[in-house]
Formats: structure tokens, sequence, C-alpha cells
């Protein structure tokens, strides 16, 4: 009994070092197009942002991250490399947007290089030598098999950290106070929930990611001459 808790414990406490803001990977700097919604004037209080939020969560992370992460997951329970990085390749063609692309790419090769520094996962070699592209949410699948996180859990960890970035960022973009903060984070829940669960046995044909708005407004913040945050994350 106490080396099951010891295990449960070890893998719950890896789940929320993975979701905390003070992982050095860099996706804090990225805003997804948030910073142009609020320059724009279309968001400008916590109503607003939690609107926003469910499409994020609906039709760009759901869609596409959720079902990267369970299949790299799987993948990584046969150590089958190969459809690693079909999975990586597959989830590189869904970022249209350039931005959103190299954050993802570095945040991911951000993790990989933390992994390599602490040691505290026993990846494969070939993941260094062969995965193309090196996506967050690819390293973040093998990473959460490695360390036995619970598949649905691994998917609420992203999910639950996208979003946090996300309201980070609208702090640093207009005000938004501790208690609206927790207001939406209660809100979301269900849809959190909903999202993981309706993606997490999609195969990777199923794969997608189109939401025109978010799209548009992604690509703006990439040609705006003064912005506030950069159009990649970095270590």
């Amino acid at each position: 009994m106490a080396d099951n808790i010891k295990t449960q414990t070890s893998e719950f406490l890896t789940s929320l070092r993975l979701a905390d803001s003070f992982l050095p990977v860099g996706t804090y700097a990225s805003s997804y197009g948030l910073e142009s919604f609020v320059q724009e004037g279309i968001i400008d209080d916590s109503d607003d942002l939690r609107e926003l939020l469910k499409d994020y969560l609906r039709h760009l992370v759901a869609p596409s991250d959720i079902i990267a992460i369970s299949s790299v997951y799987d993948a990584s329970d046969e150590s089958d490399i190969d459809k690693i990085i079909q999975i990586d390749n597959k989830y590189h063609s869904t970022q249209v947007v350039k931005e959103f692309r190299e954050s993802s790419i570095k945040s991911g090769n951000n993790l990989l290089d933390l992994s390599i520094e602490t040691s505290d996962y026993n990846l494969p070699n070939e993941i260094y030598e062969k995965l193309p592209h090196c996506h967050y949410v690819t390293v973040l699948g093998i990473i959460s098999n490695d360390a036995r996180i619970k598949k649905i859990d691994a998917c609420l960890t992203h999910v639950y950290s996208f979003m946090t970035e996300l309201i980070s960022a609208a702090q640093r973009l207009f005000q938004l106070s501790h208690i609206d903060v927790q207001q939406i984070l209660s809100n979301l829940q269900p849809t959190v929930v909903d999202s993981c669960q309706t993606n997490i046995d999609k195969n990777i044909d199923q794969m997608q990611s189109f939401c025109p708005w978010i799209t548009i407004m992604g690509m703006k913040h990439e040609r705006e001459d003064v912005k506030l945050f950069m159009s990649w994350s970095r270590y």
C-alpha cells in the first residue's frame, strides 16, 4: 500500500510540475493571438475572455493537442518511434499560424533539453536524433508516459497549463482581478473536461485545428510593429 501511494504521489507531483508556470520552457512568452484581440478591442473584460477561451479550447487545443498527446502516449507504450514521428509531422501540419507553430517547436525543444539536464526521464535516444519538429505536445506525451502519469491526466495537465498561460497573458494586457481569474477557471472546468474526454480516443487522421478568428488574430500579431509578447517562445 505504501509503495502504491508513493507511486501515485510521484505521478501527481510530476503532473503539477509540468503544468506549473515555473517550468522554464518559455510558453509564458507567447499570447497565441490574444494580444491582437485586446488591441482590436474585441475583448476587454473577464466575460469576453472566458468565452474566447472556450473557442481556444474547443477548436484549437482539443482537436489537435489532445489527440497528439494521447496518440504519442499510446505510441510510447510500444516504443514506436516511427509512429511518434508520424504524429509530430501530422501535428505540425495542423499549425497554420507561424507564431503558434514556432512557439510549440521551441517550447518542445526546451522541454526536451530540460529533461536531459535534470535526468528526470528515460527517453530513448532515437527521440533526440529522429524527432523532426519536436513539438511541445509530442515531448509532453512521451514524458507523461515515461513518468506513468495517466493519459487523461496528461491531457488535463496540458489544457490547464495552456488555459492559465492565456489568462496570465490577459492579466498583463488588461485589468483582470484574481477573483476574475478564479471564476474563469471554475467556469471553464466543464469545457476542459469535455475537451479531453471527447478527443482522447480519436486517431491522428481526425486531428485538425480550425478556428478562423483565432488564426487571423495570430497572423495579425506576427505583423504588429509594437507588441508585448514575442512571436515565439524561448528558453
